[in-house]
């Protein structure tokens, strides 16, 4: 007669291996995928730069310039030049606030690498860089809401889409 441990050790036995499999099985997906990932992938290509925009803009730059000409891409062809125009009548604004910004995080830059560190004087850096930063979006999303408040629904519903805007999670 059997006891009832010795028929649990096969059935735990069976669970044990097939967790062991999946794990091994698991890691060698990832090893595998790492050997075939790509290694010569060459820099990210720049997206082209406006001719008054400043070299060597900061990536938040490179990152807003990417955004609207994905958003200006949605826009069908006989609507696009309004919107461009339009976003251009605020582009000296938008360039202003983006050096204050950028002054700004260099102020803070600096506070920070001081010997000793003024608190105080980082404090009020920190907080010059955070208007500094609401500035620049106010200045932006002006800059959109201008642009495309008159758009008709079915392209901002195209230009929100293609920004994945609102994505449901």
């Amino acid at each position: 007669m059997s006891s009832p441990d010795a028929a649990a050790r096969p059935r735990w036995s069976a669970i044990a291996l097939l967790a062991s499999l999946a794990t091994n099985l698991f890691l060698a997906g990832l090893l595998v995928g790492d050997w075939l990932r790509p290694r010569d992938v060459g820099p990210p290509r720049s997206l082209p730069r406006a001719a008054d925009a400043p070299p060597n803009g900061g990536t938040g730059e490179t990152l807003i310039r990417g955004i609207v000409q994905r958003a200006l891409a949605a826009i069908p062809a006989d609507q696009r030049g309004a919107v461009e125009r339009r976003l251009a009548g605020h582009r000296l604004e938008i360039q202003r606030a983006s050096r204050e910004l950028r002054a700004a995080r260099e102020r803070v830059r600096d506070a920070f690498l001081a010997e000793p560190i003024d608190r105080p004087a980082l404090e009020r850096a920190y907080a010059e860089q955070r208007e500094r930063n609401l500035a620049l979006q106010a200045a932006t999303q002006n800059a959109v809401l201008e642009a495309m408040a008159d758009l008709p629904l079915e392209t901002r519903r195209a230009v929100v889409a293609t920004l994945g805007l609102g994505a449901r999670r």
